[in-house]
């Protein structure tokens, strides 16, 4: 969409004839004169207030807010096609939702065209509200910083229906306390709708269930992609730490994320997975998690006969499941239909199974690597073409025992040696195809895949003959 320009259609003398017109910008500065008559079509005339402007406005207008702090009595409402954006960025411009007196909402997002950016939302909310700072029911959230806001579901943003991206979500709460509904401290995504959340740090937020992100996946799909998702909090027994997926219906999927030092009293430190669809998560790095019940890194509980979770191009290391009796310190699953494919699992803790435990025959593990964690214990699963450090005898097609020989498994390198064993000794899968490993690189190099989340590079020296 054009900020300053669109193109009009209009019929004049039975014809109609293509003009090109000027869209409007809308000024709002806390030193403005505000010139309603002139519908704030200057800096001397802006509104004081960005509502002021939001009403002014038509769509493909353009709302341009200058520095300072808006103190809010309601939430600004955006139901037109129009990009509300600040002057000086998010470092600058700031709305504040003044809770403790409106105890309303900073900002709600109602047209597919609607563009809210470079901002700092805070304080918004309260235990009645859905996005304490956002209410996503249509449109685009970019460039935000969404901080101490207070939700029921959603904490920081509640997402009906549109993207996120580019923003930091950080010390949101959401104080619902409903079992297996939705949660999310930093972001919540409806039931009834769809999204995705793309390029975005959320952090240090708190939740009964999820953390930092809680997605439930009844009407349509959601994304999670390019993410920091780090330090949040979740205190109910389904915990998920970091995030708490539920896709009935639709798929959830994530990549290329980072999901680190988050934790939850109950289960799944870092991810929490339930439903009875379809849940991918690849090329991520879940790392220092702790669950005070089962799965420090993961943990699912899908028992359905259409439920399929898939892990692919992962790396798990240093989580924890820091119960007396908890088990799979980096992962445990007990879903029907799990594939673990090309994981790299290595220095997690748990009182059993603390690399993987994996209590359905069906499941499917693939081309890891399990080793260098706290107790081998077994998982009643089906192995191949895996490096496994175990105390029990587990057997299955192409698996090894050798040391994986990590380039520096003290400083945090999992990738391999080149003289590992694990180096083109996978199984080469259908999925393989142009996919990338987590360092975004060739999946298949030379043939065969590695074992592991890392395919391994030969270095030296290329001489070229010439004649």
């Amino acid at each position: 969409m054009n900020d300053l320009y669109c193109l009009r259609t209009v019929c004049l003398s039975f014809s109609l004839i293509a003009i090109t017109a000027s869209a409007d910008t809308h000024y709002v500065s806390l030193a403005g004169t505000n010139d309603v008559n002139g519908k704030y079509t200057n800096w001397a005339g802006a509104a004081t207030q960005i509502q002021w402007a939001v009403d002014a406005a038509v769509d493909n207008d353009t709302v341009l807010v200058s520095n300072g702090t808006y103190n809010l009595t309601n939430q600004i409402s955006i139901i037109k096609a129009i990009t509300v954006q600040s002057f000086r960025g998010r470092s600058n411009t700031f709305v504040n939702g003044n809770k403790e007196f409106a105890a309303s909402r900073c900002v709600f997002m109602e047209n597919n065209s609607a563009l809210v950016a470079g901002f700092c939302i805070s304080n918004g909310g309260s235990r009645a509200i859905d996005g304490g700072g956002v209410y996503l029911s249509r449109g685009t959230l970019a460039d935000c910083v969404v901080i101490s806001n207070v939700g029921r579901y959603g904490g920081g943003i509640f997402i009906w229906k549109g993207t996120v991206t580019n923003c930091v979500v950080v010390n949101n709460i959401s104080v619902s306390n409903q079992y297996a509904t939705h949660g999310g401290g930093g972001i919540c995504g409806s039931s009834s709708g769809y999204g995705s959340i793309l390029n975005c740090d959320i952090i240090s937020n708190i939740a009964v269930m999820g953390g930092g992100i809680s997605l439930c996946a009844y009407q349509g799909a959601f994304m999670v992609k390019n993410c920091n998702i780090s330090h949040n909090y979740a205190s109910d027994s389904m915990s998920g730490g970091g995030v708490w997926f539920k896709a009935n219906g639709y798929p959830v999927y994530m990549e290329h994320c980072a999901i680190s030092g988050n934790q939850g009293v109950g289960n799944g430190g870092g991810i929490h997975v339930q439903g009875y669809y379809l849940n991918c998560i690849s090329n991520c790095v879940v790392s220092h998690n702790t669950a005070g019940g089962n799965g420090g890194g993961y943990y699912d509980e899908v028992d359905y006969s259409l439920a399929s979770n898939y892990l692919f191009n992962c790396l798990f290391s240093s989580n924890i499941a820091s119960g007396a009796s908890g088990k799979g310190g980096a992962v445990f699953s007990s879903a029907r239909n799990v594939f673990i494919n090309n994981c790299t699992i290595v220095s997690n803790q748990s009182a059993e199974g603390a690399g993987l435990l994996v209590t359905n025959l069906s499941a499917n593990v693939v081309n890891c690597i399990i080793y260098f964690n706290g107790v081998q214990d077994a998982a009643t699963s089906s192995f191949s073409y895996c490096c496994i450090q175990s105390t029990n005898g587990l057997t299955g097609t192409g698996n090894i025992t050798n040391d994986p020989a990590l380039i520096d498994l003290a400083g945090g390198n999992y990738r391999l040696n080149v003289r590992s064993p694990c180096v083109n000794t996978g199984s080469n899968q259908d999925w393989m195809t142009n996919s990338l490993d987590l360092d975004d690189r060739m999946r298949i190099r030379y043939g065969t895949v590695d074992m592991g989340a890392y395919e391994t590079i030969y270095e030296g020296t290329i001489y070229r003959l010439g004649f």
